[in-house]
């Protein structure tokens, strides 16, 4: 897993950097038919929230400016992340969570001939971490991490969409999807769950997750016969006037669907301690305590899942 974060992470800020993220599309012909886990991020609603405009806002700007390699990159395409960035979707499988396979769609604004040039250019300047191949006809940019064997593969894919994933299969498919002539492959059960996801919540994640997380070490026996029975999970965090959370989890029966929410219930009220100490310990993110005291209208659902 760390050796993808780390690969992944170049990935996203190279490209990332260097895009804007304005249609929110249905990505689902974008995703590989392994996904079991879907996390979407609605990047535009969140920093024009106004709980965000008064918390947080400042912070997010520091820390971009902060980035000097963003910023070159920005400025040599003329985008602002303030304004340009709307979505990110993430797809992942979780078959093998040690070397998981991913698809990452961005949304947004952004001049494919100035980002395929500057792509040109790294790869030229920087053949070892930046590499371009053709696929199906098509252009795909390597990106490598340091001492990383396992490479990210993105591309531009038109005027409102990047693609990054870790085969280049997928950033291929994802041309297609673009084109309207590859239909959705993902696996009916995570299917269900994104009909059921709240298409307003600022962040969502769904995943589908039996016979998944048998590769999570659990010392204690009762935690891993209990994570046994969790068949799938569906979050949807919303950002307002305060931030609304809402987790339902799917289980076999009433049994685990109350020991389920004793447990996420009395994590959630633990993180929350944890969170406001952490921070409060740090002058310059004490607006995250904040924004923690913020959090209403919390929902913790379980529901029979319906195989």
């Amino acid at each position: 897993m760390l050796r993808f974060n780390r690969t992944l992470g170049l990935a996203a800020a190279t490209f990332l950097a260097c895009s804007g993220l304005a249609r929110a599309a249905d990505v689902r012909a974008f995703l590989p038919k392994e996904t079991d886990v879907v996390i979407t991020a609605n990047l535009r609603q969140t920093l024009d929230s106004e709980l965000v405009k008064k918390y947080a806002l400042d912070m997010i700007k520091g820390a971009l400016s902060s980035n000097k390699e963003a910023q070159q990159a920005l400025t040599a395409l003329g985008l602002d992340p303030m304004k340009d960035f709307d979505r990110i979707t993430i797809g992942m499988g979780l078959e093998d969570v040690t070397n998981p396979k991913a698809v990452i769609v961005a949304q947004g604004r952004f001049d494919v001939r100035k980002m395929n040039d500057l792509m040109d250019k790294l790869a030229k300047d920087d053949p070892k971490k930046f590499a371009v191949e053709q696929a199906s006809g098509k252009t795909v940019y390597k990106i490598t991490g340091p001492d990383q064997p396992v490479p990210m593969y993105a591309a531009p894919v038109d005027a409102s969409t990047i693609v990054l994933a870790t085969g280049k299969e997928n950033v291929v498919s994802a041309y297609e999807a673009v084109g309207g002539t590859r239909a959705p492959v993902v696996r009916k059960e995570v299917t269900e769950l994104l009909d059921k996801a709240d298409k307003d919540a600022s962040l969502s994640i769904v995943a589908y997750t039996k016979g998944r997380l048998d590769a999570i070490p659990l010392p204690d026996p009762e935690m891993r016969k209990l994570l046994d029975q969790v068949l799938s999970v569906s979050i949807n965090v919303k950002v307002a006037q305060d931030v609304g959370l809402d987790i339902s989890i799917g289980t076999p029966g009433d049994a685990e669907a109350k020991k389920m929410r004793e447990l996420v219930g009395g994590g959630l009220e633990l993180a929350k301690v944890q969170v406001k100490v952490a921070v409060s310990q740090q002058a310059e993110l004490q607006p995250l305590v904040d924004l923690v005291n913020s959090l209403a209208a919390r929902q913790i659902r379980h529901g029979i899942f319906d195989e």
